[in-house]
């Protein structure tokens, strides 16, 4: 798939992601303090897959079932160390289906690193207060499929 096309995808659509199946159920644009804007699709399943224009890359995360405690430069899950890598924060300026927030909701993350590449997102809904946890990993745009 390439970047266009992922960026294009809409709720409903099927894809794969790594070789998982991933039901599009929702689609957020999140627009960075900065004025950056990032996509971020939604599965069924909670799976999240975090996009940004420009980038050959995108981040599959799957949600952790357990709260992460991100106030720190370093979490550790399931008994590895991750380090902090990346804190921004925005507001979500559009909404397709389900996403863990509304437009003008204002979201807030945090990203961790481990040695092996593995991350760790935290993101806070600043509105309704809120906090989901996820890991998961870098993946290029080739290794994410449309399914027909």
């Amino acid at each position: 798939m390439t970047l266009p096309e992922l960026l294009s995808v809409a709720p409903g659509a099927d894809l794969t992601v790594v070789n998982e199946p991933f039901h599009c159920a929702g689609k957020l644009v999140l627009t960075l303090e900065g004025g950056e804007s990032r996509s971020w699709l939604f599965s069924e399943e909670g799976e999240l897959l975090a996009v940004a224009p420009g980038d050959d890359e995108a981040m599959f995360f799957r949600p952790t079932g357990e709260e992460i405690d991100a106030s720190g430069d370093q979490v550790l899950f399931q008994g590895k160390d991750y380090e902090s890598t990346y804190e921004d924060g925005g507001k979500i300026s559009q909404v397709q289906g389900d996403v863990v927030g509304m437009a003008d909701d204002r979201l807030a993350f945090s990203e961790y690193e481990a040695d092996d590449g593995g991350r760790v997102r935290v993101i806070r809904n600043e509105n309704t207060g809120e906090t989901r946890s996820y890991v998961g990993e870098v993946v290029v745009v080739e290794e994410i499929m449309s399914v027909s």
